[in-house]
């Protein structure tokens, strides 16, 4: 026999969800520390951290000035760069203190650490001539290294203490003995927005609204088809395939193939974004104007809707519909109430590829008893056959699914 349950809310989820950090000053920096722990900074005097999800947010006040960029390197050490000073946390943002002050009457623009002793800094000098400085004892001591190019170095990245990156006005220029030497990469772009190192020979770069790759270390640069007009300001890849890119108005855009095709999602908001940070394939954040954060739990994708209230009595998954399918389908699950109309249970569907391998995650949250609808968009992925399984405790249901272009 079947239960009816009347609830007061239609349950949907959407890819972006804007969480209320109660302040209108723009945010430049974000770090996710685990699932639940996140901090956001930027203009004005406050942090913003919260322990739940971002279901709350707690105001630190913070009298250093504004924020340029943070970088964590455990869950409780991070580093922070304003424009006058580098200071560091040991209690997950609660307390700072100051590593380094500014030497120069201009400013700092970005820090990279890769471990709690050694890290790089960049900005430019009185001049101005950018330069990178690097310390081998936890902000000690610094020494200081010249790039012999005028302007602000606005971006460094560094893969080990000896193989890194800067973007200076515009261009690019990497070294191979810890930031003594740097040499002009060559690219096509005559601006360079921002970049994404990923290994010694892949990086991602932004230029206005297009998006360029190259996998020997700027030797050959390939433009990517990114679908936008819109400004990039922000390039974040999760592995080799998975990697986001935000900007002006509103503008995510995502790859699931290392950029051979992006997709715009939909961030419900008109807000320029500034800067991307994700824990794993389904976790990330987003920040920007006017203190506009955006959390997805599902990798950016819309895809969960409620569709009856009739309470099932057991767990179930349907085939998918249409079938074949190009590019977006659907499928249908029911989820019971085993111990009272209120239990929730945890869940998972995730689709993988003809050999095993996991393409995406659609849900992976508790749900309330009911009959759901998830949707599945293969638009970045070629034709062929693909699974998609239901995981709820012991239950477990897979399914075939064809897409056909």
């Amino acid at each position: 026999m079947n239960l009816l349950l009347i609830f007061n809310f239609s349950y949907s989820q959407s890819g972006w969800i804007i969480q209320n950090g109660g302040i209108n000053s723009d945010l430049y920096s974000v770090s996710i520390l685990d699932t639940n722990y996140y901090i956001t900074a930027g203009d004005g005097d406050t942090l913003l951290i919260t322990s739940n999800g971002g279901n709350s947010w707690n105001k630190i006040k913070f009298f250093y000035g504004g924020v340029f960029k943070m970088d964590f390197i455990t869950e409780e050490v991070g580093f922070m760069m304003l424009q006058n000073d580098l200071l560091k946390t040991t209690n997950k943002g609660i307390n700072w203190t100051i590593l380094n002050r500014h030497p120069f009457t201009s400013s700092y623009r970005d820090v990279d650490f890769i471990n709690e002793d050694t890290g790089f800094v960049c900005g430019v000098d009185d001049s101005p001539v950018a330069y990178v400085m690097k310390t081998t004892n936890r902000g000690i001591n610094w020494n200081l290294y010249w790039l012999n190019s005028l302007g602000s170095a606005s971006q460094v990245k560094f893969l080990n203490a000896e193989n890194g990156f800067s973007v200076v006005c515009n261009k690019l220029f990497s070294t191979v003995n810890g930031g003594v030497n740097w040499s002009y990469v060559n690219a096509p772009f005559d601006c360079l927005n921002t970049m994404f190192v990923q290994n010694e020979n892949i990086i991602y770069a932004s230029s206005y609204s297009r998006i360029y790759k190259t996998t020997n270390a700027g030797i050959n640069w390939f433009q990517q088809n990114s679908g936008t007009t819109k400004f990039i300001s922000d390039l974040y890849f999760i592995d080799a395939q998975y990697g986001f890119a935000a900007g002006d108005s509103g503008l995510i855009l995502k790859t699931t193939n290392g950029g051979i095709n992006w997709g715009i999602q939909n961030s419900n908001t008109i807000k320029n974004l500034r800067d991307i940070n994700f824990y794993d394939k389904d976790i990330g954040l987003i920040v920007g104007e006017d203190g506009i954060i955006l959390k997805t739990i599902t990798g950016g994708l819309t895809f969960i809707n409620l569709i009856s209230n009739i309470i099932p009595n057991n767990f179930s998954l349907s085939q998918n519909y249409p079938n074949p399918f190009n590019p977006v389908t659907k499928m249908k699950y029911d989820v019971p109430a085993t111990v009272g109309v209120e239990h929730v249970r945890p869940l998972r569907i995730i689709v993988y590829d003809a050999i095993g391998k996991e393409i995406i995650t659609l849900v992976n949250q508790k749900q309330s008893a009911g009959s759901y609808e998830a949707e599945f968009n293969g638009e970045d992925l070629p034709s062929g056959v693909y699974f998609y399984k239901l995981e709820a405790g012991n239950f477990v249901e897979t399914k075939r699914m064809i897409l056909l272009k």
